[in-house]
């Protein structure tokens, strides 16, 4: 037992980008055999199609298999992917909720990630936060993250408004 309680769940994290180490499917089998009932989920942030596939097949019988691309996310469910953990259910989840429960893709999530992915991810997704709320004050980032300048912020939020509508 740990030092102040029970061990909660955990979802693992595999985004080799950031943390330069990737999680293999023989890893997450390990963890769920040495912690039953301690992994509960796996979000593959790698953006790669064929890890994501391999951590569904080996994986989502008893995992819940998020996918962090939400291009990929209409594909993941059909295969038995549970959801998503993305930028985009920040600021527009009633897009992603018609993929998630009833399978029906829709192609503005490929354009408005496309268009998301053409600046700093971070800064513009707080840009569109603040966007949809009407808040700046989601703009703000900390160092050593730059927030995007009010020309470029207002150029992301016209087209993400035009590909919003765009069927």
């Amino acid at each position: 037992a740990l030092a102040g309680g029970d061990i909660l769940p955990v979802i693992l994290y595999h985004i080799p980008s950031v943390t330069s180490v990737p999680l293999s499917s023989g890893l997450i089998g390990r963890l769920k055999a040495a912690f039953p009932g301690i992994v509960a989920g796996l979000k593959d942030s790698s953006g790669d199609w064929a890890t994501q596939a391999v951590f569904l097949n080996d994986h989502a019988h008893d995992l819940a298999v998020l996918v962090g691309d939400e291009r990929q996310l209409a594909k993941s469910i059909a295969l038995g992917g549970q959801g998503t953990i993305c930028g985009l259910a920040n600021f527009a989840p009633d897009l992603l909720r018609p993929v998630v429960h009833e399978g029906r893709n829709d192609p503005r999530i490929d354009r408005i990630v496309e268009l998301v992915c053409r600046y700093p991810v971070l800064p513009a997704v707080k840009v569109l936060v603040g966007h949809v709320h009407g808040d700046a004050g989601y703009r703000p980032m900390l160092p050593p993250l730059e927030a995007l300048d009010d020309a470029t912020a207002g150029t992301l939020t016209a087209a993400f408004d035009a590909a919003r509508v765009m069927a």
